[in-house]
């Protein structure tokens, strides 16, 4: 079944399944699948311009979070080989930036007349494109917070675009600062001379 063509995607976005997590057995992912998974990963930090420290830094945590999530039930393995097809339609629907652009900062859950009154919006979840979005884009989201990897959210930029190193210009985590301790746990006030 399909739904009506009302947001971005193709035929394959608006594929219509259930709300609930896309049923797997654990597994190990192949190792292509999870460079595109981490492709996915490595764009919310450069749309974020998150782009001196990089997502990088983050990927053993993020192979562990992955490993952990497809390995063991529940397992995301068919959330993330979803993720996969759906980035590669919009890609190729609209080139590879417009279409992370796209994902991570138009992308709306269509509704119904029904459901804009829906106290529990995840139970709008009725498209792969939306699976998408919640878990898989949104988990890593949460991930690149949790590690740290939005501490210089919001640098000044230069002329160019790129953005400039501005000591801890925000926390540095989520909650008083990221595991490895290797900086101050938040900002340290520099009083103006």
């Amino acid at each position: 079944m399909e739904q009506e063509n009302n947001t971005m995607g193709g035929k394959l976005c608006h594929t219509i399944v259930a709300p609930t997590l896309i049923f797997s057995e654990p597994c190990t992912l192949p190792e292509s699948q999870i460079e595109k998974l981490w492709q996915i990963f490595a764009q919310i930090g450069d749309h974020w311009k998150d782009v001196y420290n990089e997502s990088k830094n983050l990927k053993s945590a993020w192979l562990e979070m992955v490993k952990v999530k497809t390995e063991q039930q529940p397992s995301y393995s068919a959330e993330y080989n979803n993720a996969i097809l759906v980035i590669e339609e919009l890609t190729l629907l609209y080139g590879e930036q417009d279409a992370y652009q796209q994902l991570f900062f138009n992308y709306k859950i269509p509704q119904s007349q029904a459901e804009k009154n829906v106290a529990k919006p995840h139970l709008l979840l009725t498209t792969l494109l939306a699976h998408t979005k919640y878990y898989v884009v949104d988990e890593f989201i949460r991930m690149q917070v949790l590690s740290g990897g939005f501490k210089h959210f919001g640098g000044q930029s230069n002329t160019s675009g790129e953005v400039i190193k501005v000591k801890g210009l925000n926390y540095k985590g989520f909650v008083k600062g990221s595991r490895y301790r290797n900086e101050d746990l938040v900002r340290t006030f520099e009083p103006k001379s």
